[in-house]
């Protein structure tokens, strides 16, 4: 890739934007992804400075299957463990950590056992794929 195009985006209640009553970073990603399909744009690096990255970081979190990476800049600590999608990695990191790489039963297994919405199974099995071919 030569180029990338980069938006700028102001999120809810800032500068020039819209203005909610909510400023809960699930409605701001929301606003994002609701951005992003207006544009036709179907995977995207998001990044952010301060509350920017937190911005980046909720979207990251809810809309994994249409992130590609995640760049934060000072954006202070972040207590994911309230959104259910992080529960979900969480429990997937867990599982892999527990995978024999040495047997593909037993990665198919754990990807068997994990309940997880699809965006996590797509990627567990990138993880477990990525796994299995270092073997």
């Amino acid at each position: 890739m030569e180029y990338r195009n980069v938006w700028v985006l102001n999120p809810r209640n800032f500068g020039d934007s819209d203005h909610h009553d909510s400023f809960d970073l699930e409605d701001i990603s929301n606003d994002v992804a609701r951005f992003l399909n207006e544009k036709q744009l179907s995977m995207v690096t998001v990044g952010g400075h301060g509350y920017g990255a937190k911005v980046a970081c909720a979207f990251g979190t809810y809309y994994m299957e249409k992130t590609t990476g995640v760049v934060c800049v000072e954006g202070g600590p972040v207590d994911n463990s309230y959104h259910e999608a992080w529960e979900e990695v969480k429990n997937l990191i867990v599982a892999c950590s527990k995978i024999d790489l040495s047997n593909i039963n037993s990665a198919q297994e754990v990807y068997k056992r994990i309940d997880a919405t699809n965006a996590v199974r797509i990627f567990k099995l990138k993880i477990i794929k990525f796994c299995l071919n270092l073997y």
